[in-house]
Order: structure tokens, then C-alpha cells, then sequence
């Protein structure tokens, strides 16, 4: 008896989109051949990226850009390539990360939709590329702007050189009144600035902080200081207790950090007696650039002291080191 040719149901595709395929790791044992990847797809710091996004677009290793432009590479319809420095996509999250996925808009202000299957974004070469149809095929008109979230942390090398700088407080100490310099009236409500005049340092990044008119200014980032400044008591005043503050030059300062004198055995310092107030704190500073300034304050007296801020030595009027400031980037 004959059967009865097989019936199949038919299969409409209203869409066929190409994919890829990518294979990772052996199974067994088995012999692979490996493929060398750019340092910049290690990073180093990918256990801190978090599962959230920061509120405000800055993270530890984290940071949203906005509105990028994206421009066509002439003659290739399908990529379109991102500027330089903050405005590049370079490092740019990876589709893995849900919630950092990048927003592509075209120039009517349309959104189109993160598929990689569609278009993928290249966080090494910074660019997007459409993968198989031209972006006029699908309906969207270029130019784009892209906003998306790139990784700033470390990448798969040796630590690098650590940065760090040096900003002091020299005076000479063979020219009159150019002592440590006398110690102004004040009280706990005010503070007097600490006069820095050089700063060093050694690593990389070193324009991320710079001196003028004594005070130091900080690019965006992660800090760790240690400040110190001397004062002496002499006569007819004292300077009693003193500290020192790392402030914001804002019209109303921010205190940062605050440390104080160490008198053994005694609440105020007395006449003749030089000390040393201390602070030490680690900043993370998310603004472009923060101007910071160290106060110095005391609670003896109203009148101005001689030398308060410290006296030298003066030995053949070498110049002197009053206040330090140690800084590291993190």
C-alpha cells in the first residue's frame, strides 16, 4: 500500500539577518590555535565595573559620554568613526554589560535599537560599523550621535610608573621677614593659606595637578595627600592649638580633611615651641578641575605672631622647607 507524499508546513521569513559565530576555550585538552589580543581588551579592573551605572556618569573605572559625533569614513557607507580624546568611544562597554549598553541616533533624532547583529561598535579602532545593510537601506539617515559608558580603568600590563608630586613651601631665610612669615590674627572660624611656591613630580599624568598663586589645582580623579606645616610660638603671643585643612578655594570653602597638632602631655602650645600640624585623606574629586588650597588655623591670641608659621634656621640663608604637600594618584 502506498503512503501518502509528506506534507510540510511552510516557513515564511519576513527578515534574514546574517550572524557569526565565535568559539572560545578547548574541550578535553584538545590543541588550539590562539589568536594574541590587544592589550587594550584586558582590563584589568573589569571585577569593579558595577552592576549599576554611577547616577552621576562618573565611576571608579567607569564614564558616560554624550552626544558624540559620528562621522562617515569616506567611501565606506557602513563605518562611521567617533573624534578623539573625550569624545572618542574607545574602550566603550561591551554589549555583555546590559545596562551600559550604548544609544545610537540618527540624524532625524531616531533611535536605532543596539543589535550587533544591525551594527556593533569597535572600542579599539573607535569607531561603529553597520554589519551588512547601509544604514539608508535601513531606513535611518546619517550622520550619528552616540552616547554610551567607556571603561577607565587599567588595562593587562605591568602596573604602570605610579604618579606622584611634591608641592612646598620655600622661603629664604637670610632675607628679612622671610621667616616662615608671621601668623595673621585668626580663629577657629577662619583659616590663613599656607603660601606653596613649587611643586615636582615623577610618573605620568603630571599635568593632572599644577601650582599657581598657592594653590593646586586637580583634574578629575581618585588622590591621595599628606600635608604638613610648621608653627612657633614665640613672644609677645602664642599661637595655642593649630591645625591645618585641606580646603576648595570656593567664596565659601569645602573642608576636605582636616588634621590637628600632636602636643604630648599639654592642651595649648606655649612660648618658644615650634610643632607640627598634620593631615592626611583621599580624595576623589569628580569635577574637571578643583582648585584646593591648605589653611592653616590657631586658637591663642588675636594678635598677629611673629614667625608663627614657622622659623628657620638661618644658616648662611639657605632657603627652608616650611609646608610639604606629598600627593599620589590612584
Amino acid at each position: 500500500m502506498a503512503r501518502a507524499p509528506h506534507s510540510e508546513i511552510p516557513i515564511y521569513v519576513d527578515s534574514l539577518v546574517r550572524g557569526e559565530e565565535v568559539r572560545v576555550g578547548t574541550v578535553g585538552g584538545a590543541a588550539k590555535e590562539r589568536i594574541p589580543v590587544d592589550h587594550r581588551e584586558v582590563w584589568a579592573q573589569l571585577d569593579e565595573i558595577p552592576e549599576t551605572p554611577p547616577v552621576d556618569g562618573v565611576g571608579t573605572v567607569v564614564l558616560r559620554r554624550t552626544g558624540l559625533a559620528l562621522t562617515a569614513v569616506g567611501g565606506n557607507p557602513y563605518r562611521f568613526a567617533a573624534g578623539a580624546d573625550t569624545a572618542s568611544i574607545l574602550n566603550i562597554m561591551p554589549r555583555g554589560f546590559v545596562a551600559y549598553r550604548p544609544t545610537l541616533r540618527s540624524a532625524t533624532g531616531t533611535v536605532v535599537p543596539y543589535d550587533p547583529a544591525i551594527w556593533i561598535a569597535d572600542g579599539v579602532q573607535n569607531f561603529i560599523e553597520f554589519r551588512h545593510r547601509t544604514p539608508a537601506e535601513l531606513g535611518h539617515t546619517p550622520p550619528f550621535t552616540i552616547d554610551c559608558w567607556v571603561y577607565t580603568g587599567l588595562f593587562g600590563l605591568p602596573a604602570p610608573a605610579p604618579t606622584r608630586w611634591f608641592a612646598y613651601e620655600q622661603r629664604n631665610t637670610g632675607v628679612a621677614s622671610h621667616e616662615g612669615a608671621d601668623f595673621p590674627s585668626t580663629d577657629a572660624g577662619n583659616g590663613v593659606r599656607r603660601q606653596l611656591t613649587t611643586i615636582v613630580g615623577t610618573g605620568p599624568q603630571q599635568s593632572k595637578v599644577t601650582l599657581s598663586n598657592n594653590v593646586l589645582t586637580f583634574s578629575s580623579g581618585s588622590y591621595k595627600i599628606v600635608a604638613t606645616s610648621p608653627s612657633y610660638s614665640g613672644e609677645p603671643e602664642y599661637i595655642g592649638n593649630h591645625r591645618i585643612i585641606i580646603a576648595t578655594t570656593a567664596q565659601t570653602p569645602a573642608t576636605l580633611a582636616v588634621g590637628a597638632a600632636v602636643i604630648p602631655g599639654t592642651n595649648s602650645i606655649t612660648m618658644y615651641t615650634t610643632s607640627f600640624a598634620s593631615v592626611e585623606s583621599i580624595l576623589s574629586l569628580p569635577d574637571a578641575t578643583t582648585g584646593i588650597q591648605i589653611l592653616h588655623q590657631r586658637t591663642g591670641g588675636l594678635d598677629t605672631v611673629p614667625n608663627g608659621f614657622g622659623l628657620g634656621v638661618s644658616l648662611g640663608g639657605t632657603p627652608e622647607i616650611y609646608t610639604t604637600v606629598s600627593i599620589e594618584l590612584l
